[in-house]
C-alpha cells in the first residue's frame, strides 16, 4: 500500500527527473533481513581488474567535451560566436525596422560567402557582425536615446577599426548623424562620451605603441629596445593581375557577389568545379543578387531624397536608409581614389550596407518611373525570387563544403589546406626531434612560413626530443592540383 509523499525532502534525488506530478512512499515498514550462506566456490586471493573503455570520437563535439580546450575547440567556438552575433545584428534590425523581413536579411547567411569567412583564423571577417552590431545599436539608439546602445556602437566601432580601417566609411556617417541629429545629447553626456573615448584610446594601446615604435625607428634609425636578428625573407608574393582603369569605378557595385555563388575561383581555383556542371544553374541564377543589391539602392536612394526635400526625414526606416547609402557613397569615393578591386573581402567593411539593400528590394515594392515593372515585383514574385536564391545559396555552400572537406582544401593562395589537416601536420612533427630539417614543398608555408611555426605550439603536441632526427619533407599527397591535402614523410638521404 502507498500513499502521497508530500515531503519536500525528496527534491534533490528525484527534481532532475521529475517535474511536478506525485511520488509515492509505503504506508508500511518492510525490513530487510540479511541472510548468510557459505560460498562453495574458491575465492581467487589477489583481486582481479576489469577495466571497460568506451571510447567517442572527439571529432563529433569538435573537441568541445574535453575538460581541455583545443585547437579544434578554438576554431569551432569562433565559427559559433561569429554567426551568433551576426544572426544577433540582423534580426536586432528586422526587429528596429519592421519593413525589412527577417528572412530576407537571415539570407545572407546561407552564402558560401559567409561560409568561408566565418571559418577562417583571420580577424578581418569579424568586421561584418562588428558592423551589424555597431549599426543596429546606434539605430536603436536614435529611436530612443540611451546610453548602453550608444556605448555599444562605439566600442563595436572602435573594435572593427583596430581590424581594419576599411570600416572608417561606416564610422565617419554614424559620426556625422550623431553630431547632426543628436548634439543634444552628446552635450548632456559629457562624461559618457569621455569615459568612451578614454576606453578606445585604451584599447588602441598596443596598436599605438606599435605606432610610436615605427616613428622612433624612422626617427633615430634605431629601437630603443634591442630587437632579436630579423626573420628569414620569405618567398615573394604573386603579383597583382592587371586590371582597367575603370575597373575600381565598378567594383563597388559588384558588392552583391557576397550574397551569390559567383567569384568562388578566388577561393578555389578555376577547375574546382569542373565535373560539377550540375551547379552551373544555381550559380548562375544566384546572380540575381546583384540585381537585388542595385534595386535597394535605388529604392534606398528615392527613400532619402523625397524625404530630404519634403523635411519629413523621421523614423528609424529612413535614417537606416540615410546611413547606408552615405556609407555606400564613402566607400565608393576611397575604392575609386585608392584603386580597390578583386578582393571580396573589400566589401566586408561595408557589407551590413549591401545585406540591407538586399532586404530592402525583397521587402519593399520598387518606385518605379514606369507602371508595369511596378505592377510585376509584387509579394509573389518577390517570394520566388527570395526562396530560389535561398535554394541556389544552399546547394552551392554544401556543395563548397563537401568538396573542401573531401580534398582537404586547395593549393591556392586566398584559402589553402583544411585546419584539420594542417594540425594532422603539426602532429606529425611532433613525432620527430625538434631540430629535425625540414624540406618544404608547399608553397603556402614558403610564403607565410610563420603559420607552421605559430600553429605547433597552439596544437599542444611538443616535439620530444628524445625522438629520432631525421631529415622530413613537407609535400602534397596528391597529385591532382585540386587537392590540397598536406603530409609529412622522412627523406632518404643516399
Amino acid at each position: 500500500m502507498f500513499e502521497t509523499d508530500k515531503s519536500d525532502t525528496r527534491g534533490w534525488l528525484t527534481y532532475r527527473y521529475e517535474f511536478g506530478g506525485d511520488s509515492f512512499r509505503p504506508t508500511q515498514r518492510i525490513d530487510s533481513v540479511e541472510q548468510k550462506r557459505e560460498v562453495t566456490r574458491d575465492v581467487p586471493s589477489e583481486p582481479v581488474v576489469v577495466r571497460n573503455e568506451i571510447q567517442m570520437n572527439a571529432d563529433a563535439f569538435f573537441g568541445l567535451d574535453s575538460a581541455v580546450l583545443t585547437d579544434t575547440g578554438i576554431a569551432a567556438l569562433r565559427t559559433l560566436l561569429w554567426s551568433a552575433l551576426t544572426c544577433t545584428a540582423l534580426l536586432w534590425l528586422a526587429r528596429l525596422v519592421p519593413r525589412l523581413r527577417p528572412l530576407s536579411l537571415c539570407l545572407v547567411l546561407l552564402s558560401p560567402y559567409a561560409w568561408l569567412y566565418s571559418r577562417q583564423l583571420w580577424d578581418n571577417p569579424w568586421l561584418m557582425p562588428l558592423g551589424g552590431l555597431s549599426l543596429a545599436a546606434y539605430l536603436s539608439f536614435h529611436g530612443q536615446p540611451r546610453r548602453g546602445p550608444f556605448a555599444l556602437a562605439v566600442i563595436g566601432l572602435a573594435l572593427a577599426v583596430l581590424i581594419h580601417p576599411m570600416v572608417m566609411p561606416l564610422g565617419l556617417v554614424l559620426l556625422w548623424h550623431a553630431l547632426r541629429f543628436h548634439r543634444g545629447f552628446l552635450r548632456a553626456e559629457r562624461r559618457l562620451v569621455l569615459g568612451l573615448a578614454l576606453l578606445c584610446l585604451l584599447l588602441a594601446a598596443p596598436w599605438l605603441s606599435y605606432l610610436l615604435q615605427g616613428l622612433w625607428l624612422r626617427l633615430h634609425g634605431a629601437l630603443p629596445v634591442a630587437a632579436g636578428p630579423p626573420p628569414p625573407p620569405a618567398e615573394l608574393l604573386p603579383p597583382e593581375p592587371a586590371v582597367s582603369f575603370f575597373t575600381p569605378l565598378f567594383f563597388p557595385f559588384l558588392g552583391g557577389v557576397q550574397l551569390s555563388g559567383l567569384g568562388l575561383h578566388y577561393f578555389v581555383g578555376e577547375d574546382f568545379w569542373l565535373g560539377r556542371e550540375i551547379l552551373w544553374l544555381p550559380r548562375v541564377f544566384s546572380a540575381v543578387a546583384h540585381g537585388l543589391l542595385w534595386l535597394g539602392l535605388f529604392i534606398a536612394v528615392q527613400r532619402v531624397r523625397s524625404a530630404w526635400r519634403t523635411g519629413a526625414l523621421v523614423g528609424r526606416d529612413l535614417h537606416l536608409a540615410l546611413i547606408c547609402v552615405l556609407t555606400f557613397a564613402v566607400q565608393t569615393v576611397l575604392h575609386i581614389v585608392l584603386r580597390r578591386h578583386t578582393h571580396p573581402h573589400y566589401y566586408n567593411g561595408s557589407w551590413i550596407c549591401l545585406v540591407y539593400f538586399v532586404a530592402l528590394a525583397l521587402s519593399s515594392d520598387a518606385p518605379w518611373p514606369w507602371p508595369w515593372p511596378g505592377r510585376l515585383w509584387r509579394p509573389g514574385l518577390r517570394g520566388a525570387v527570395g526562396l530560389g536564391l535561398a535554394f541556389s545559396l544552399s546547394l552551392v555552400t554544401s556543395d563548397l563544403a563537401l568538396r573542401l572537406h573531401a580534398t582537404s582544401g586547395t593549393r591556392g593562395l586566398h584559402y589553402g589546406a583544411t585546419l584539420s589537416n594542417q594540425i594532422e601536420v603539426a602532429r606529425s612533427l611532433a613525432r620527430y626531434h625538434p631540430d629535425s630539417p625540414i624540406s618544404i614543398e608547399v608553397l603556402n608555408y614558403r610564403l607565410f612560413p610563420h603559420a607552421l611555426a605559430l600553429l605547433r605550439p597552439l596544437c599542444g603536441v611538443p616535439s620530444d626530443p628524445a625522438a629520432p632526427r631525421q631529415m622530413l619533407r613537407l609535400r602534397y599527397r596528391s597529385a591532382d592540383l585540386r587537392d590540397g591535402g598536406i603530409l609529412v614523410e622522412p627523406m632518404r638521404i643516399p
